[in-house]
């Protein structure tokens, strides 16, 4: 019984720290999406420019 009890929290804790993990990730790789778009628009502002001024 003891064990049984012992084994489903350690179920219980290792689904919760998955959960966190992944939490973790999703705001990363949405950090990550942020700043892709950044360096898009500005190597897309710096095509324009260099196209416009030359």
């Amino acid at each position: 019984m003891k064990k049984k009890a012992l084994n489903e929290l350690n179920d219980y804790i290792r689904e919760q720290t998955t959960q966190e993990i992944l939490k973790e990730i999703l705001v990363i790789l949405s950090q990550m999406n942020e700043t892709i778009k950044r360096i898009e628009k500005a190597l897309n502002d710096h095509t324009d420019f260099v196209k416009g001024g030359f």
